[in-house]
């Protein structure tokens, strides 16, 4: 059977040289405290006591427990959608062919009249063939693009020293690839297709067009 256990004081027991709070049992009386220092001086001050405690236990296990490495930035917040299908590596023979453009920013390419066609070359050359709005003619604009394949990074300048308007990061799959615009949530999706023979044919260059000032979709 466990002894009674009661809070009290050394001079409550008897204890004249000093008062020291602590607890006894019915045979002896046991104190923690350093003699000359009180204590509290009843059983709320204990409580005290142990909250405290607690208190400080629970403070520095959370310091321990927190912490650690700073975590490492993605060098590529904004990977944008994967398009339907497998997903394929970037690679340089991989994107190159001819594609169309069938969303732009999240909304469907409607009609042919609204829309754009474009060839990757395998010298890093391109044909951009882009439909004037409301399909009045076709405008064609060549240049050179970069392809960082690690970061699946693509850029680009017009043939006439013109950049484009930003860097774009690539999703590919089997049949398609989606470029979103670094830094944004504005993307595209190109699906892979041949350039029909009639938009070829009807495309004028753009060094030929009056308008240079014209909307360039890259």
């Amino acid at each position: 059977m466990m002894p009674e256990i009661r809070f009290g004081t050394a001079e409550a027991r008897g204890q004249k040289k000093f008062r020291s709070f602590g607890f006894f049992t019915d045979n002896s009386y046991i104190c923690p405290s350093v003699p000359g220092e009180p204590c509290g001086r009843n059983r709320k001050t204990m409580k005290k006591f142990l909250c405290f405690l607690m208190s400080a236990l629970v403070a520095v296990t959370l310091c321990n427990c927190g912490g650690g490495d700073d975590p490492v930035p993605d060098p590529n917040p904004n990977p944008g959608p994967t398009p339907p299908g497998p997903v394929v590596e970037i690679t340089l023979q991989n994107i190159v062919g001819e594609w169309q453009l069938t969303a732009w920013s999240g909304g469907s390419i409607i009609d042919g009249a609204h829309t754009a066609y474009l060839k990757l070359n395998a010298d890093k050359t391109f044909d951009l063939y882009q439909v004037r709005i409301n399909n009045q003619g076709v405008v064609l604009y060549e240049g050179t693009f970069t392809l960082d394949e690690a970061q699946a990074l693509i850029s680009g300048r017009y043939s006439d020293n013109v950049a484009w308007g930003a860097s774009y990061t690539i999703a590919l799959s089997t049949n398609a690839m989606t470029w979103t615009v670094v830094g944004k949530n504005d993307t595209s999706t190109f699906t892979k297709k041949d350039i029909p023979a009639d938009i070829i044919d009807i495309a004028v260059p753009a060094d030929e067009v009056r308008s240079l000032g014209e909307f360039r979709l890259l």
